[in-house]
């Protein structure tokens, strides 16, 4: 395996200087030869990287490695890490970094979070479909050989639960999706879920609260 930095961020939490890297490692082959000019390895829709994350703090006048785990979860595709990545506060002293991880094929695009928790050691804390359509293949305007079209949407919000040191997470469903029977059509979605940060990871509660 080759391993290589593609994201960091510096902040403060509890009066710390924090620091954090993420490193995405793919199979590494010193005799592999292109078979066209240009042609890379592990290079295809589905070749997904490993994610590692690397927490250091600043002491004195050095940084000293915190927590780190070289194999978080998988994320990308084509070889490559996913874009954008964020810093995000999941509790009052709480961090966390959030990937988005879109995922594209057949017309449809899927769009999916990771979140990343920092504190309390590093952990995969929740991966969740915020959305998802198939605009790229499909036809507004029936009867048609295409597929109809559909999209749902999920929207996220942190809010202070019952864990006092991890805020709840909270999504709302909102859109349409493909009906479950032989009709290719599509009918009205909705929903919520709540989940709660339990033995580094979230966890959808029910009932809600």
């Amino acid at each position: 395996m080759v391993v290589r930095p593609f994201w960091s961020h510096i902040y403060w939490t509890e009066g710390k200087r924090t620091a954090v890297i993420l490193t995405y490692a793919v199979p590494f082959d010193p005799t592999w030869i292109p078979i066209v000019p240009g042609e890379e390895p592990f290079s295809c829709h589905a070749c997904t990287p490993l994610l590692g994350v690397a927490v250091f703090l600043w002491s004195g006048s050095e940084w000293k490695a915190e927590a780190s785990r070289l194999a978080v979860s998988r994320v990308g595709a084509w070889g490559r890490p996913p874009s954008p990545i964020q810093l995000m506060k999941i509790g009052r002293n709480r961090m966390a970094v959030r990937i988005n991880d879109d995922y594209e094929g057949g017309g449809t695009t899927t769009r999916v979070i990771q979140i990343i928790s920092l504190d309390g050691g590093i952990s995969n804390a929740l991966r969740i479909t915020l959305g998802e359509d198939n605009s790229g293949g499909c036809e507004r305007h029936q009867p048609s050989d295409e597929p109809v079209c559909y999209q749902y949407k999920k929207t996220l919000t942190l809010k202070a639960g019952s864990n006092a040191d991890f805020y709840d997470i909270w999504t709302v469903l909102r859109g349409t999706d493909y009906n479950d029977d032989q009709s290719r059509g599509v009918h009205q979605v909705s929903g919520r879920e709540v989940f709660r940060f339990t033995n580094g990871a979230y966890e959808r509660i029910l009932p809600l609260p």
